[in-house]
Protein backbone atom coordinates (compact mmCIF):
# COMPACT_ATOMS: atom_id res chain seq x y z
CA UNK A 1 0.00 0.00 0.00
CA UNK A 2 1.04 3.23 -1.19
CA UNK A 3 1.75 6.08 1.28
CA UNK A 4 -0.70 8.26 -0.43
CA UNK A 5 -3.15 5.14 -0.09
CA UNK A 6 -2.53 5.15 3.92
CA UNK A 7 -3.19 9.24 3.88
CA UNK A 8 -6.43 8.73 2.25
CA UNK A 9 -7.66 5.48 4.01
CA UNK A 10 -6.77 7.97 7.24
CA UNK A 11 -9.22 10.45 5.77
CA UNK A 12 -11.91 8.42 5.24
CA UNK A 13 -11.73 6.79 9.05
CA UNK A 14 -11.51 10.85 9.95
CA UNK A 15 -14.54 11.27 8.24
CA UNK A 16 -16.71 8.53 9.25
CA UNK A 17 -15.59 8.96 12.77
CA UNK A 18 -16.76 12.48 13.19
CA UNK A 19 -19.71 12.23 11.30
CA UNK A 20 -20.91 9.20 13.88
CA UNK A 21 -19.34 11.28 16.64
CA UNK A 22 -21.94 14.30 15.32
CA UNK A 23 -24.74 11.52 16.15
CA UNK A 24 -23.51 9.68 19.26
CA UNK A 25 -21.58 12.47 20.99
CA UNK A 26 -23.37 15.90 20.56
CA UNK A 27 -22.29 17.30 23.70
CA UNK A 28 -18.40 16.09 23.28
CA UNK A 29 -16.97 19.04 21.92
CA UNK A 30 -13.23 17.33 21.94
CA UNK A 31 -14.11 14.64 19.41
CA UNK A 32 -14.74 18.00 16.93
CA UNK A 33 -11.64 19.53 17.48
CA UNK A 34 -9.40 16.28 17.16
CA UNK A 35 -11.19 15.56 13.48
CA UNK A 36 -10.60 18.92 12.74
CA UNK A 37 -7.17 18.72 13.30
CA UNK A 38 -6.60 15.41 11.89
CA UNK A 39 -8.28 16.76 8.56
CA UNK A 40 -6.14 20.06 8.54
CA UNK A 41 -3.23 17.88 9.31
CA UNK A 42 -4.10 15.31 6.07
CA UNK A 43 -4.71 18.58 3.74
CA UNK A 44 -1.46 20.29 4.56
CA UNK A 45 -0.01 16.46 4.05
CA UNK A 46 -1.60 16.39 1.06
CA UNK A 47 -1.02 19.79 -0.47
CA UNK A 48 2.69 19.47 0.20
CA UNK A 49 3.11 15.88 -1.57
CA UNK A 50 1.47 17.55 -4.49
CA UNK A 51 3.13 20.71 -4.69
CA UNK A 52 6.42 19.30 -2.93
CA UNK A 53 8.42 19.40 -6.79
CA UNK A 54 7.01 22.98 -7.35
CA UNK A 55 7.05 24.86 -4.06
CA UNK A 56 11.61 25.33 -4.65
CA UNK A 57 11.41 26.87 -8.09
CA UNK A 58 8.13 28.66 -6.98
CA UNK A 59 9.90 30.69 -4.37
CA UNK A 60 12.98 31.07 -6.34
CA UNK A 61 10.88 32.72 -9.24
CA UNK A 62 8.82 34.63 -7.17
CA UNK A 63 9.87 35.10 -3.67
CA UNK A 64 7.58 38.25 -3.09
CA UNK A 65 4.55 36.42 -4.18
CA UNK A 66 5.27 33.80 -2.21
CA UNK A 67 6.11 34.69 1.13
CA UNK A 68 2.73 37.31 0.57
CA UNK A 69 0.63 34.24 0.17
CA UNK A 70 1.92 32.19 2.88
CA UNK A 71 1.16 35.39 4.96
CA UNK A 72 -2.38 35.50 4.05
CA UNK A 73 -2.82 31.59 4.34
CA UNK A 74 -1.23 31.62 7.70
CA UNK A 75 -3.57 34.34 8.97
CA UNK A 76 -6.46 33.35 7.83
CA UNK A 77 -6.02 30.03 9.71
CA UNK A 78 -5.50 32.11 12.51
CA UNK A 79 -8.52 34.09 12.61
CA UNK A 80 -10.43 31.20 11.92
CA UNK A 81 -8.71 29.39 15.35
CA UNK A 82 -8.88 32.40 17.17
CA UNK A 83 -12.69 32.90 16.69
CA UNK A 84 -13.70 28.79 16.81
CA UNK A 85 -11.87 29.34 20.22
CA UNK A 86 -13.93 32.84 21.75
CA UNK A 87 -16.45 31.54 20.39
CA UNK A 88 -16.29 28.73 22.39
CA UNK A 89 -15.42 30.61 25.61
CA UNK A 90 -17.01 33.46 25.36
CA UNK A 91 -20.16 33.42 24.00
CA UNK A 92 -22.16 32.71 27.19
CA UNK A 93 -21.12 35.97 28.66
CA UNK A 94 -20.78 38.38 25.16
CA UNK A 95 -22.86 41.46 25.78
CA UNK A 96 -23.72 43.90 23.08
CA UNK A 97 -21.45 46.95 22.74
CA UNK A 98 -23.80 49.18 23.71
CA UNK A 99 -25.43 48.53 26.85
CA UNK A 100 -28.36 50.78 26.52
CA UNK A 101 -29.89 48.35 24.07
CA UNK A 102 -29.87 45.60 26.08
CA UNK A 103 -33.81 44.47 26.38
CA UNK A 104 -35.19 43.59 29.56
CA UNK A 105 -35.72 39.68 28.81
CA UNK A 106 -39.98 39.00 29.33
CA UNK A 107 -40.73 39.08 32.66
CA UNK A 108 -42.72 35.16 33.68
CA UNK A 109 -45.61 36.24 35.54
CA UNK A 110 -45.51 35.28 39.56
CA UNK A 111 -46.33 32.03 40.33
CA UNK A 112 -50.19 31.32 41.04
CA UNK A 113 -51.04 31.15 44.26
CA UNK A 114 -52.94 28.14 45.23
CA UNK A 115 -56.14 28.98 45.84
CA UNK A 116 -57.38 28.47 50.00
CA UNK A 117 -59.83 25.85 50.45
CA UNK A 118 -62.11 26.15 53.37
CA UNK A 119 -63.13 22.38 54.91
CA UNK A 120 -67.11 22.49 55.64
CA UNK A 121 -67.55 21.65 59.50
CA UNK A 122 -71.03 20.57 61.12
CA UNK A 123 -70.86 21.21 65.31
CA UNK A 124 -72.15 17.85 66.16
CA UNK A 125 -74.02 17.26 69.87
CA UNK A 126 -75.04 13.86 71.62
CA UNK A 127 -77.63 13.43 74.07
CA UNK A 128 -79.83 10.73 75.97
CA UNK A 129 -83.68 11.03 75.95
CA UNK A 130 -86.87 9.18 76.44
CA UNK A 131 -89.28 8.02 73.59
CA UNK A 132 -91.35 9.18 72.19
CA UNK A 133 -90.30 11.64 69.44
CA UNK A 134 -92.00 14.44 69.13
CA UNK A 135 -92.29 15.62 65.20
CA UNK A 136 -93.16 19.59 64.96
CA UNK A 137 -95.66 20.78 62.33
CA UNK A 138 -94.98 20.79 59.28
CA UNK A 139 -91.80 19.00 59.65
CA UNK A 140 -89.45 15.61 59.11
CA UNK A 141 -87.41 13.93 61.85
CA UNK A 142 -84.59 11.40 60.70
CA UNK A 143 -84.90 8.14 62.74
CA UNK A 144 -81.75 5.99 62.82
CA UNK A 145 -83.08 2.45 63.74
CA UNK A 146 -80.29 0.06 65.24
CA UNK A 147 -80.64 -3.67 63.92
CA UNK A 148 -78.19 -5.71 63.43
CA UNK A 149 -79.36 -6.51 59.67
CA UNK A 150 -80.59 -2.68 58.73
CA UNK A 151 -77.04 -1.38 57.48
CA UNK A 152 -78.25 2.04 55.60
CA UNK A 153 -81.11 4.20 55.33
CA UNK A 154 -83.31 6.39 58.06
CA UNK A 155 -86.82 6.13 58.65
CA UNK A 156 -88.16 10.04 57.86
CA UNK A 157 -90.99 10.20 59.99
CA UNK A 158 -93.18 13.21 58.22
CA UNK A 159 -95.46 15.22 60.18
CA UNK A 160 -97.85 17.37 57.19
CA UNK A 161 -100.07 18.30 60.02
CA UNK A 162 -100.58 21.96 61.95
CA UNK A 163 -99.57 19.88 65.28
CA UNK A 164 -97.26 18.16 66.67
CA UNK A 165 -96.91 14.27 66.08
CA UNK A 166 -95.08 11.58 68.21
CA UNK A 167 -93.22 8.22 67.01
CA UNK A 168 -94.16 5.62 67.09
CA UNK A 169 -96.95 6.96 69.31
CA UNK A 170 -98.29 8.95 71.95
CA UNK A 171 -96.46 9.56 74.97
CA UNK A 172 -97.44 7.02 77.74
CA UNK A 173 -99.16 7.60 81.07
CA UNK A 174 -96.81 6.80 84.26
CA UNK A 175 -98.96 3.17 85.06
CA UNK A 176 -97.88 2.20 81.48
CA UNK A 177 -94.78 0.43 80.53
CA UNK A 178 -92.17 3.18 78.98
CA UNK A 179 -91.52 3.15 75.44
CA UNK A 180 -87.50 3.18 76.45
CA UNK A 181 -84.50 5.22 75.71
CA UNK A 182 -82.82 7.10 72.74
CA UNK A 183 -80.07 9.46 72.01
CA UNK A 184 -80.55 12.36 69.74
CA UNK A 185 -77.45 13.58 67.57
CA UNK A 186 -78.04 17.32 66.83
CA UNK A 187 -75.97 18.04 63.78
CA UNK A 188 -75.59 22.14 63.41
CA UNK A 189 -74.56 24.10 60.04
CA UNK A 190 -73.31 27.62 61.20
CA UNK A 191 -72.08 28.40 57.72
CA UNK A 192 -73.78 30.67 54.97
CA UNK A 193 -74.51 27.77 52.85
CA UNK A 194 -76.96 24.74 52.92
CA UNK A 195 -75.01 21.55 53.23
CA UNK A 196 -77.18 19.02 50.88
CA UNK A 197 -76.74 14.99 50.69
CA UNK A 198 -74.97 14.61 54.00
CA UNK A 199 -73.88 11.15 54.20
CA UNK A 200 -72.27 9.97 57.62
CA UNK A 201 -71.65 6.53 58.37
CA UNK A 202 -71.60 5.05 61.81
CA UNK A 203 -69.69 2.07 63.39
CA UNK A 204 -72.11 -0.33 64.93
CA UNK A 205 -71.37 -3.35 67.43
CA UNK A 206 -73.82 -5.65 68.98
CA UNK A 207 -73.82 -7.32 71.72
CA UNK A 208 -75.60 -10.23 73.77
CA UNK A 209 -76.86 -9.80 77.28
CA UNK A 210 -75.89 -11.66 80.25
CA UNK A 211 -78.23 -11.92 82.75
CA UNK A 212 -77.19 -10.34 86.21
CA UNK A 213 -78.12 -10.23 89.63
CA UNK A 214 -80.73 -6.99 90.90
CA UNK A 215 -82.77 -6.29 93.21
CA UNK A 216 -85.49 -3.55 93.75
CA UNK A 217 -86.70 -1.38 97.09
CA UNK A 218 -90.13 -0.22 96.45
CA UNK A 219 -90.53 3.84 97.37
CA UNK A 220 -94.28 4.28 97.26
CA UNK A 221 -94.94 7.40 95.68
CA UNK A 222 -91.77 8.10 95.04
CA UNK A 223 -91.51 5.39 92.95
CA UNK A 224 -88.77 2.36 93.01
CA UNK A 225 -84.97 2.11 93.65
CA UNK A 226 -82.71 -0.66 91.84
CA UNK A 227 -79.30 -2.02 92.99
CA UNK A 228 -77.59 -4.23 90.49
CA UNK A 229 -74.16 -5.15 89.73
CA UNK A 230 -71.79 -3.12 88.12
CA UNK A 231 -70.97 -3.98 84.38
CA UNK A 232 -67.51 -4.98 85.03
CA UNK A 233 -65.13 -3.07 82.99
CA UNK A 234 -65.06 0.32 81.25
CA UNK A 235 -65.51 -1.32 77.98
CA UNK A 236 -68.99 -3.11 79.40
CA UNK A 237 -72.64 -1.90 79.73
CA UNK A 238 -75.56 -2.90 81.76
CA UNK A 239 -79.20 -1.92 82.91
CA UNK A 240 -81.82 -2.98 85.11
CA UNK A 241 -85.89 -1.99 84.79
CA UNK A 242 -88.08 -2.90 87.24
CA UNK A 243 -92.20 -3.31 85.72
CA UNK A 244 -94.88 -4.73 88.58
CA UNK A 245 -92.89 -6.51 90.69
CA UNK A 246 -90.61 -7.96 88.03
CA UNK A 247 -86.87 -6.80 87.51
CA UNK A 248 -84.68 -7.33 84.20
CA UNK A 249 -81.40 -6.97 84.47
CA UNK A 250 -78.22 -7.44 82.08
CA UNK A 251 -75.01 -6.52 80.69
CA UNK A 252 -72.68 -7.04 77.62
CA UNK A 253 -71.71 -10.01 76.72
CA UNK A 254 -70.34 -11.67 73.47
CA UNK A 255 -69.84 -9.52 70.44
CA UNK A 256 -72.47 -10.80 67.78
CA UNK A 257 -71.93 -8.51 65.06
CA UNK A 258 -70.47 -5.44 63.01
CA UNK A 259 -70.95 -3.12 60.38
CA UNK A 260 -71.45 0.04 58.92
CA UNK A 261 -74.41 1.77 58.55
CA UNK A 262 -74.56 4.94 56.27
CA UNK A 263 -77.38 7.88 57.59
CA UNK A 264 -78.17 10.11 54.55
CA UNK A 265 -80.07 13.95 55.38
CA UNK A 266 -80.95 15.51 52.43
CA UNK A 267 -79.83 18.61 53.32
CA UNK A 268 -78.77 20.77 56.26
CA UNK A 269 -79.48 24.92 56.00
CA UNK A 270 -77.64 27.40 56.87
CA UNK A 271 -77.07 28.29 60.23
CA UNK A 272 -79.66 25.58 61.25
CA UNK A 273 -80.03 22.37 63.05
CA UNK A 274 -81.41 19.10 61.78
CA UNK A 275 -81.31 15.58 64.62
CA UNK A 276 -80.79 12.58 64.20
CA UNK A 277 -82.74 9.93 66.34
CA UNK A 278 -81.09 6.94 67.60
CA UNK A 279 -83.36 4.29 68.66
CA UNK A 280 -82.55 0.37 69.62
CA UNK A 281 -84.56 -2.11 67.21
CA UNK A 282 -83.11 -4.74 68.62
CA UNK A 283 -82.56 -7.37 71.90
CA UNK A 284 -79.17 -6.74 71.81
CA UNK A 285 -76.95 -4.15 72.93
CA UNK A 286 -76.28 -1.59 70.71
CA UNK A 287 -72.89 0.50 70.42
CA UNK A 288 -72.44 3.21 68.07
CA UNK A 289 -68.55 5.14 67.74
CA UNK A 290 -68.63 8.83 67.31
CA UNK A 291 -68.20 9.62 63.78
CA UNK A 292 -65.19 12.59 62.88
CA UNK A 293 -66.43 13.08 59.10
CA UNK A 294 -68.69 13.05 56.25
CA UNK A 295 -69.12 13.90 53.35
CA UNK A 296 -71.45 16.79 51.61
CA UNK A 297 -72.56 19.12 48.64
CA UNK A 298 -71.77 22.75 49.15
CA UNK A 299 -74.48 24.56 48.08
CA UNK A 300 -73.59 26.01 44.38
CA UNK A 301 -70.83 23.50 43.91
CA UNK A 302 -71.59 19.77 42.51
CA UNK A 303 -68.36 18.55 43.68
CA UNK A 304 -69.05 16.19 46.76
CA UNK A 305 -66.66 17.58 49.89
CA UNK A 306 -65.35 16.01 52.97
CA UNK A 307 -66.93 17.54 56.04
CA UNK A 308 -64.91 17.68 60.08
CA UNK A 309 -67.80 16.99 62.54
CA UNK A 310 -66.52 18.59 65.36
CA UNK A 311 -67.70 17.18 68.74
CA UNK A 312 -66.94 19.55 71.63
CA UNK A 313 -65.90 17.73 75.22
CA UNK A 314 -67.82 19.60 77.15
CA UNK A 315 -67.85 16.71 80.06
CA UNK A 316 -66.07 13.73 81.00
CA UNK A 317 -68.56 11.67 79.13
CA UNK A 318 -68.14 13.64 76.50
CA UNK A 319 -64.67 11.61 76.15
CA UNK A 320 -66.02 8.17 75.81
CA UNK A 321 -65.29 7.17 72.22
CA UNK A 322 -68.62 5.21 71.93
CA UNK A 323 -72.54 5.11 73.67
CA UNK A 324 -74.42 1.92 73.88
CA UNK A 325 -78.04 1.62 73.86
CA UNK A 326 -79.83 -0.83 76.11
CA UNK A 327 -82.10 -3.65 74.68
CA UNK A 328 -85.20 -2.45 73.06
CA UNK A 329 -88.49 -2.70 75.69
CA UNK A 330 -90.97 -2.03 72.88
CA UNK A 331 -92.37 -3.88 70.53
CA UNK A 332 -91.37 -2.84 66.94
CA UNK A 333 -94.54 -3.46 64.37
CA UNK A 334 -92.74 -5.75 61.56
CA UNK A 335 -89.52 -5.92 62.88
CA UNK A 336 -88.33 -9.51 64.47
CA UNK A 337 -86.70 -9.62 67.61
CA UNK A 338 -87.02 -5.84 67.97
CA UNK A 339 -87.79 -6.01 71.66
CA UNK A 340 -87.80 -7.67 75.01
CA UNK A 341 -91.15 -8.91 76.19
CA UNK A 342 -91.73 -7.70 79.61
CA UNK A 343 -95.22 -8.90 79.94
CA UNK A 344 -94.42 -12.51 80.07
CA UNK A 345 -94.03 -14.26 83.68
Amino acid sequence: MSLGDRFGLAGLIVGLFAIAAFYLWPDKKWIGWLCLSAALSLGVIWLWRELQPQIPNFYRNYPVRSTFIVFICGGFLAIVVWLLVMKETLAPHELPANPATIEAPPSSPPPLEKPKISIPTLLIHYEQAALPIPVPPEATAYVFALNPKRQEGIIEVLNRRNVTSWWPEKPRKKDQLPLGDMYICAITNHSDKALLNVSIVFNLSFYSVEPIEASAKDKGAKGSSLTFEAPGGADKSSFAIYWRGKIFAGRTEALVSQHQHIVVIPDIRPHSTEKIYLVSQTVLFARFNFPKLATAIVEGNPEERTVVLIRPATSVISKVPHWTLTPSIYQWPGVTNSGLDLTQP
